[in-house]
């Protein structure tokens, strides 16, 4: 039951994650191109960071509790700040992967209206 519960928990925090990388990139390349809910809320950039580490502790706890059971506590030790860096760099590489993407089709198509 725990191994669902983390996995669980853990593919919230990487889909929630890349959301947030996903608008970090637009508000920082074209805040014309970055979701209105994102740039107008407060509140919503907060709650999605709150939930992005609340599920991602809850997955990291879950899994490094599971290691120290099999292996040995200090590695259970160990990868609970493992699963959480690789939890963010999961999430930074999806998001902001496709927004790169989408950002250099636009490029591109920005670069041949200019050669008409």
């Amino acid at each position: 039951m725990n191994i669902i519960i983390g996995s669980i928990s853990l593919l919230l925090a990487i889909a929630i994650g890349a959301y947030r990388q996903n608008c970090i990139f637009w508000e920082n390349k074209l805040p014309y191109n970055c979701p209105l809910l994102w740039k107008t809320s407060a509140t919503f950039r907060l709650l999605s960071w709150l939930a992005t580490t609340l599920f991602s502790i809850l997955a990291a706890f879950i899994f490094a509790t599971l290691l120290v059971d099999e292996a040995s506590e200090f590695v259970g030790k160990f990868s609970f700040g493992v699963l959480l860096f690789i939890r963010w760099l999961t999430s930074l590489l999806i998001g902001q992967s496709s927004a790169y993407s989408q950002f250099a089709e636009i490029e591109k198509g920005m670069m041949e209206k200019d050669m008409e």
